[in-house]
């Protein structure tokens, strides 16, 4: 059911939508949207829960992000995130409208800066070691 592209989605913590709504979900959204047939959409709307009852009609309205980051990952660099709320037939927009940016793995930029760290030591060593020349440390066996 996975569509083709999966590179573009959105992420943010968040909570069960059955009673308890324990905040222990990690919601992912895909960019693209995908479809399903009404055949797919009736077997689905068929799956029953422990107890024999049907499924069907357990989500809850849009909830506010209440502070909650989006992460925004495989779309351009600056993306709009706003929130609509939605009461009978009228649909509203937040006035808050809250910027996100792609964002790099922090193992990533670690990694960058280690290597950057490694390059520029290693050409302040070459660069002292030019300038300096070779020194002779007297020793025993050469009479110094």
């Amino acid at each position: 059911l996975l569509p083709a592209h999966t590179e573009a989605f959105y992420r943010y913590s968040g909570s069960l939508t059955t009673p308890g709504c324990n905040e222990i979900v990690t919601w992912t959204l895909l960019h693209h949207p995908q479809t399903v047939s009404e055949h797919q959409l009736a077997r689905l709307r068929a799956v029953l829960d422990s107890e024999g009852h049907p499924m069907g009609d357990n989500y809850r309205p849009v909830m506010p992000l209440h502070g909650r980051r989006v992460l925004v990952t495989g779309l351009q660099p600056r993306v709009t995130i706003t929130h609509r709320v939605v009461q009978g037939e009228k649909e509203e927009e937040m006035l808050n409208t809250l910027w996100y940016f792609n964002t790099v793995p922090g193992w990533a930029v670690v990694l960058i800066a280690l290597g950057v760290a490694l390059n520029v030591g290693c050409l302040v060593f070459l660069l002292t070691r030019s300038r300096s020349g070779h020194v002779r440390i007297p020793t025993e066996e050469y009479g110094g």
